[in-house]
């Protein structure tokens, strides 16, 4: 049976030849793989007998599937921070509570890839020691009130810290890094679409001033536009980024959310000082604020602004920001008359609605980190948050997008938002590569490597 044959190979060579599937070893993969392709044609037909919009999802669940078991918990990680912005993106027609849920999922999920640890110094135990004050009075609230609205309280105040832990003490900077990457790339496609679905006139216009949200809620939308711009700005001064800086800028300020105006504003200043290619800076930070002006954005803020002083809004302290002041005012005055164990540890997760609601019959929240903490977590929880903060500062790679998140925690409150200030904290990690990148660029190289660099 393994002579020679007419065609001059041996027998067991053609059946071989054949019949690969039969070699040793690859049998078993071979017909996993047929199966899985037939179950999979199925299901994307199946679906498809529902709707068009079925059958893609099908496939893109497949593909993402695949994806996630090549690369394990990183493909994991990477496939949930490319989600997070377009859960932005479209948060408002989506359930609720689906950003708040992926964006605790991606938390997890990083703490076991960047594989944070304490490196000894005193940021490392400040950071910690942040965590542990900010937590204490959480868990207290809980104890007090365990019902579902405080529990989901708590997990919304879960992310940032955790997510600070990751970004600034995370021992795998590679994972890190290729993970910024992936939230910068698919968070500028995620605002441009967005951009460009809301100038068409889809979507919605909260603020009824010309302003564009697209599909998406107005001010965790205004965060992630806010983070791309500093982000891109921190990548250097060249056309490509320019350009990404003015989609964002141009995005941020067209949701009209005042609240993200200050941090936009700090960035620029501070890439006009920063030190270094001065005159490129300039050009960069002129061709954003060119394209403000040409897209009309800027128009959005005139109109909201003359919209609220028509209300009187800036009269008095009390109606400034939309009622800010009365929001603040009233939280604070509730605490000052508790006791002195709410003076500590706070009134309680999510009583600041409560508080506004018996005060002036509207169920608001505190519209600031700072006041919603202190409130709610006490003096104890809030001197937690500013240790936490002064570590990230500290340690944050790239600092252009904390000047947007900043001025937004304390005027508008980001504790709410998971989803972009994941997004946020993860620019800070790796955009700061890419001007590592060009600085390393224009420093002169010695002449052996220029003359081989010309080889």
């Amino acid at each position: 049976m393994n002579g020679p044959s007419g065609s001059g190979l041996p027998q067991q060579g053609r059946v071989r030849l054949a019949w690969p599937a039969l070699r040793p070893g690859a049998d078993h993969l071979q017909i996993a793989a047929v199966a899985a392709s037939a179950l999979v044609s199925l299901l994307v037909a199946a679906a498809l007998q529902v709707s068009l919009a079925a059958g893609l999802a099908v496939v893109a669940v497949v593909a993402a599937g695949a994806f996630v078991a090549r690369l394990g918990s990183t493909g994991v990680a990477l496939l949930l921070g490319g989600a997070l912005p377009w859960l932005v993106v479209f948060g408002a027609v989506e359930p609720k509570l689906t950003e708040t849920f992926t964006a605790g999922t991606m938390v997890l999920v990083l703490l076991l890839v960047a594989a944070p640890r304490h490196d000894g110094t005193r940021a490392s135990a400040r950071l910690r020691l942040g965590m542990i004050m900010f937590y204490v009075p959480v868990i207290i609230g809980l104890a007090r009130e365990p019902r579902g609205a405080q529990f989901i309280e708590a997990a919304k105040y879960v992310v940032f810290p955790f997510t600070v832990l990751a970004v600034t003490e995370g021992t795998n900077h590679a994972v890190l890094k290729r993970l910024s990457k992936v939230v910068f790339v698919s968070a500028v496609i995620a605002v441009g679409f967005n951009l460009v679905i809301g100038a068409a006139g889809l979507g919605h216009s909260y603020y009824a001033s010309g302003d564009i949200q697209g599909f998406s809620g107005e001010h965790d939308f205004a965060l992630l536009a806010g983070a791309v711009t500093a982000a891109a700005l921190a990548m250097g001064s060249s056309l490509r980024w320019t350009a990404v800086s003015a989609l964002g800028a141009v995005a941020t300020i067209a949701t009209g959310v005042r609240s993200a105006l200050p941090g936009l504003l700090l960035v620029i200043l501070a890439k006009m000082v920063s030190a270094g290619a001065r005159t490129r800076s300039l050009v960069a930070v002129v061709v954003v604020a060119g394209a403000v002006v040409a897209s009309g954005a800027g128009n959005v803020v005139v109109q909201r602004f003359n919209h609220d002083q028509a209300l009187g809004q800036y009269s008095s302290f009390v109606a400034l920001g939309s009622g800010r002041g009365e929001i603040y005012t009233t939280a604070i005055h509730a605490w000052w008359v508790a006791s002195p164990l709410d003076w500590a540890f706070g009134t309680g997760l999510r009583s600041v609605e409560g508080l506004e609601q018996r005060a002036t019959g509207n169920a608001v929240v505190a519209q600031s980190d700072a006041i919603q903490v202190g409130v709610e977590i006490g003096l104890i929880g809030l001197l937690g948050l500013i240790l936490i903060w002064w570590t990230l500062i500290a340690r944050a790679r790239s600092k252009l997008p904390l000047l947007v998140l900043l001025p937004f925690a304390l005027f508008n409150g980001s504790l709410e938002y998971g989803a972009p200030v994941v997004v946020t904290l993860l620019l800070t990690v790796g955009p700061a590569g890419a001007v590592d990148e060009a600085v390393a660029a224009r420093v002169p190289r010695p002449l052996g490597a220029a003359a081989e660099g010309r080889a």
